[in-house]
């Protein structure tokens, strides 16, 4: 069961990528939020995330990701 959620999450990372619209909350394991990113790339075991006020760029690694979203 462990592998088709993970498999959903993929392809929910997938879904945010191709949009390309800012995700508004993203939280981490560590109580960090970060928010309004856009989601660049996504690989196996990691994601690349862009601000695009800033052009700054941040490799995220997937089992580091806790939520998307707005909740």
């Amino acid at each position: 069961m462990e592998c088709e959620a993970k498999k959903t999450f993929q392809e929910q990372l997938t879904s945010l990528e191709k949009t390309g619209q800012p995700v508004p909350m993203i939280r981490l394991t560590g109580d960090i939020t970060l928010r309004n990113l856009v989601v660049k790339r996504v690989e196996t075991d990691y994601i690349v995330l862009e601000n695009s006020a800033t052009d700054g760029t941040m490799i995220v690694p997937s089992n580091q990701i806790v939520s998307l979203g707005t909740f």
